[in-house]
């Protein structure tokens, strides 16, 4: 496992020394940060929710990110995700939380241009998640949610208008933006 592009690139990451963590493979990363490429902010904020090694995350502070927030509930992920943070040497440019996803979402006073959900497979919360972001308006006027699911698992329900979704063999991923206001008007 390791970083693709930017900045930081060829920078190896730990990965996990079990299955309890899943990172995201490097070839479904690859085209996540392709398809997200026309929402690069060079002074965006990312959320990375459930962070597992962190990877994600990273990888957008590596393609031009500002700072990314990496949060998961798990003490081992964000041990994990510390690790391979140190390992840019930029530390300043991540925080990371250890808080239940619902929690972080209910309390955070942060917009986002990214918020990157990738739960564990048979997560329960997903559509309660996005609500909470709907909700709470978490997304700035331009961003983007990206929830990554098994492709056994069905499409998030989400008040956020699909923009797109890839199918992988085992992953599928779904972009969700907000509605435009040509759309909303209707």
């Amino acid at each position: 496992m390791r970083v693709i592009a930017g900045r930081f690139k060829y920078t190896p990451l730990i990965s996990p020394k079990n299955n309890d963590i899943r990172p995201t493979t490097d070839r479904v990363k690859e085209d996540i940060f392709n398809i997200l490429m026309p929402f690069y902010r060079n002074d965006g904020l990312f959320l990375d929710l459930f962070c597992g090694t962190g990877s994600i995350g990273i990888e957008a502070v590596s393609r031009g990110f500002a700072t990314a927030e990496l949060v998961d509930s798990s003490r081992t992920a964000l041990e994990l995700a510390s690790k391979n943070v140190a390992k840019t040497r930029h530390k300043e440019l991540f925080r990371l939380v250890r808080s239940e996803a619902s929690s972080y979402l209910i309390a955070t006073a942060n917009r986002y241009d990214i918020i990157f959900m990738d739960a564990p497979y048979d997560y329960a919360d997903t559509d309660r998640l996005c609500d909470i972001i709907v909700k709470r308006d978490l997304l700035k006027d331009t961003g983007i949610l990206v929830v990554e699911r098994s492709s056994h698992e069905r499409e998030p329900q989400c008040a956020l208008e699909l923009y797109r979704v890839k199918k992988y063999s085992a992953t599928t991923v779904y972009y969700y933006v907000k509605p435009r206001e040509e759309d909303a008007e209707e």
